[in-house]
C-alpha cells in the first residue's frame, strides 16, 4: 500500500467526508483579520479536530455531517498568537550586545536545548567565532553573523523566560535580540544582498523563533522562504567535493530545515514544503560536530564508511533501511566506482559509537519520513477519491511501520526514565513525543470515522481504540506533580504545547464519545484529561498560547461537562 496511487472508481464520498479526507474548507480565510492571521489550517491539525468537536457538541449532532448548523469560525479554537503584533522594535542599537557572562549563558543554552534537534549552525566554527568576537573588541563581524548571534540569543532568552531564569534579569529580553537580528539580517535582504548559507540560517532561525513565541503561521511562511532560499543554493543536492567538512555542514542545515518543516506542517495541517524526490542528500553522520577529528573526517570523506555507519544504526529495521535507501541517489563515480576499494577503505575507518555520538537525529529524520508519508497518503485532497478499505489498509500499514520503528529504537532512547540526571533525557522525551504524535496523525482518521458512522467496522474500532490509548500514553510522559520548569528544560519546549494539546484533543473527543469506545479504554480517561489541563494551566503562567489553550479547555468542559458520565475537576481557579 505504501506509495500506492490507485483510486476506487466509486469511492464513498460520504465516508471520506466522515473521515475528514476531503481537505476543502467552507471558510473564507481572507474574510477578517483574525482568520487572515491564522491562515489555512488543514485536516491533520489538532485545531481542526477541536473545532469539529465543538461544532458537534454545539449542534447536538443534529446532522451526520455537521451541516445546516451555524458554527463559529475555526479561528475561535486558535490558541496561538498569530494575530498579535510582533513588529520589530525600531529604537534598538544594532551593534549592541550583552555582557559576556549573559551571552555565554544564552549561547550555551541554545546549543544545549535546541541544537541536537535543529543542527542549523556548525557548532564548533560558530563558537570559535563567538569567542573571538568577545575577546577582540576591535573585531567587526559582518552583519549577517551578528544577526545569527542575536537570533541564537533571542531563542535562548525566550527559553530562559519559560524556565524562569531570573539570574538573566533585565537582559532576558528576547524581543530586543529579535529586533536587532531583523534589522541586521532580514530587512531588505532579498533586494540588497546576495544569497548565501548565512542568509538561509537567518531565515530559518527567525522561523524557529516565531514558532517559539506562538506565531505559527508567520513561522510557517518564513520557513517556506528559507527552504526556497536553500533550494536556490542547491543545499538539497549532494556535493561532489567531500574533501572538506563544509558539505556536512550544508547537509545538517538542510536536515534542520526538514525537521522544522515537519513540525510546522503538522501544527498548520498543511502539506510539507519539502518533497522526498527533491532531495539527494545523504543522511547526516550521527556524530558530534568536531569535524576535525580524524575518524569523523574519514566518515565524511568516505561514502562507503558513511553508508556503513548509518546502516549500522538501522541494521535491524528493514522499513527504516528502505526509507534510507530511497535517499541514496548519489553517483557512485563521485566517490570512486571501485566498490572493492571502497570496502577496503571503510574497513580501516575507526568506528564511531552511534549511541554515544548523537544518532537521535537519524531516528528523528527517519520517523519524520514516515509521518510525512502518512500525511501525504491519509490527508491529501486526493484521499477523498479512495475507498475506505484502501485508507484503512494504509492506516494499518503506517501504524505497523511506526511500531516497527519503535521496536528498533535503542533502549537508551526509551522514555522509561525521564529524570534530568539521566543520560539522553532530552533525546528520550523528544523521540517519545514525536513517536506519539506520529501515531496520533496515523490513527486519528479511525477515531473520526468511529464518531461519525454507526458501524465503522472492527478494524476501524480497534485502531480508534489504539488512538485513544496513544493519547493517554503521551500524557503519561508528564509527571503527576506539575513542574513547568522541568517540562521546558527536557522537552522540545518550542512546540510542547502543540504535543500536549494534540493528545488532549483526542482525549476530549473520546470522553464525549465514550459510549462508542470499549469500556476498558475509557477507564482513567477522565483523570488523564484533568492531568493534561492541570499542566496546560501551569504552563499558562509562562506562555500566552498556553493560557489561551487552558481557557479553551476550561470553557469547553464548563459548557458541555454535564453531558459526561463522570465529573472532571477543572480546577477553575485562575492559575
Amino acid at each position: 500500500m505504501r506509495g500506492s496511487s490507485s483510486f476506487s472508481a466509486h469511492a464513498d464520498v460520504k465516508n471520506a467526508t466522515c473521515l475528514g479526507g476531503i481537505d476543502y474548507t467552507k471558510e473564507d480565510f481572507d474574510c477578517d483579520e483574525r482568520v487572515q492571521a491564522m491562515g489555512y489550517v488543514g485536516e491533520h491539525s489538532e485545531r481542526v479536530w477541536l473545532y469539529r468537536l465543538i461544532r458537534d457538541l454545539d449542534s447536538g449532532k443534529a446532522t451526520p455531517d455537521g451541516g445546516n448548523v451555524e458554527s463559529s469560525s475555526i479561528s475561535s479554537v486558535n490558541y496561538f498568537q498569530d494575530e498579535s503584533n510582533i513588529a520589530p522594535l525600531e529604537d534598538v542599537d544594532l551593534l549592541g550586545y550583552p555582557h559576556q557572562h549573559i551571552a555565554d549563558r544564552l549561547v550555551n543554552g541554545y546549543f544545549q536545548t535546541v541544537h541536537s534537534t535543529f543542527p542549523l549552525i556548525e557548532k564548533t566554527t560558530f563558537l570559535n567565532q563567538y569567542r573571538s568576537f568577545y575577546s577582540n573588541r576591535n573585531m567587526r563581524p559582518e552583519k549577517r553573523w551578528l544577526a545569527i548571534l542575536n537570533l541564537i540569543m533571542a531563542i535562548s532568552a525566550r527559553h530562559s523566560l519559560l524556565v524562569d531564569e531570573r539570574s538573566l534579569g533585565k537582559h532576558n529580553q528576547h524581543a530586543v535580540y529579535f529586533s536587532r537580528s531583523w534589522w541586521l539580517g532580514m530587512s531588505g535582504s532579498i533586494l540588497s544582498d546576495d544569497l548565501n548559507l548565512q542568509q538561509v540560517q537567518i531565515e530559518a532561525l527567525t522561523a524557529f523563533y516565531l514558532l517559539s513565541i506562538g506565531q505559527v503561521h508567520r513561522s510557517s511562511r518564513l520557513l517556506a522562504v528559507a527552504i526556497r532560499s536553500a533550494m536556490a543554493m542547491g543545499l538539497n543536492c549532494s556535493q561532489n567535493d567531500t574533501i572538506e567538512a563544509f558539505p556536512e555542514t550544508r547537509y545538517r542545515a538542510w536536515w534542520a530545515l526538514f525537521m522544522l518543516d515537519t513540525v510546522l506542517c503538522v501544527i498548520m495541517g498543511q502539506p510539507p514544503c519539502i518533497g522526498r524526490s527533491n532531495c539527494t542528500l545523504p543522511l547526516p553522520i550521527p556524530s558530534e560536530e568536531d569535524f576535525g577529528v580524524q575518524r569523523v573526517v574519514q566518515c565524511i570523506t568516505n561514502q562507503a564508511s558513511r553508508n556503513n555507519l548509518i546502516t549500522s544504526v538501522f541494521a535491524e529495521d528493514p522499513a527504516a533501511q528502505a526509507r534510507e535507501d530511497t535517499l541514496d541517489h548519489t553517483n557512485p563515480a563521485q566517490y570512486g566506482s571501485n566498490t572493492e576499494v571502497a570496502d577496503e577503505q571503510s574497513a580501516h575507518v575507526p568506528s564511531l559509537t552511534p549511541i554515544h555520538s548523537m544518532p537521535s537525529l537519524l531516528y528523528m529524520v527517519d520517523l519524520s519520513f514516515l509521518l510525512r508519508e502518512a500525511i501525504n497518503t491519509l490527508y491529501a485532497p486526493r484521499t477523498a477519491r479512495r475507498s475506505w478499505l484502501e485508507i484503512e489498509l494504509a492506516i494499518s500499514t503506517f501504524n505497523n511501520d511506526a511500531d516497527s520503528w519503535f521496536s528498533h529504537l535503542p533502549v537508551e532512547f526509551h522514555a522509561t526514565e525521564l529524570a534530568e540526571a539521566q543520560p539522553f533525557v532530552l533525546q528520550r522525551i523528544g523521540l517519545a513525543f514525536r513517536f506519539y504524535t506520529t501515531k496520533l496523525i496515523i490513527l486519528q482518521p479511525c477515531l473520526r470515522r468511529l464518531t461519525r458512522l454507526p458501524q465503522p467496522g472492527s478494524v476501524c474500532e480497534t485502531l480508534a481504540t489504539t488512538c485513544v490509548q496513544v493519547a493517554m500514553q503521551m500524557i503519561n510522559l508528564l509527571p503527576e506533580k506539575v513542574d513547568v520548569a522541568w517540562l521546558y528544560r527536557v522537552t522540545p519546549w518550542w512546540c510542547v504545547l502543540h504535543y500536549i494539546m494534540q493528545s488532549t484533543s483526542v482525549l476530549l473527543i473520546a470522553v464525549f464519545n465514550q459510549d462508542l469506545l470499549h469500556s476498558r479504554v475509557t477507564i482513567g480517561i477522565g483523570e488523564k484529561v484533568e492531568k493534561a489541563i492541570r499542566w496546560i494551566g501551569e504552563m499558562s503562567t509562562k506562555d500566552s498560547s498556553s493560557r489561551r489553550a487552558w481557557l479553551f479547555c476550561r470553557n469547553l468542559l464548563s459548557r458541555h461537562g454535564s453531558k459526561l458520565e463522570f465529573k472532571i475537576d477543572l480546577g477553575l481557579q485562575e492559575p
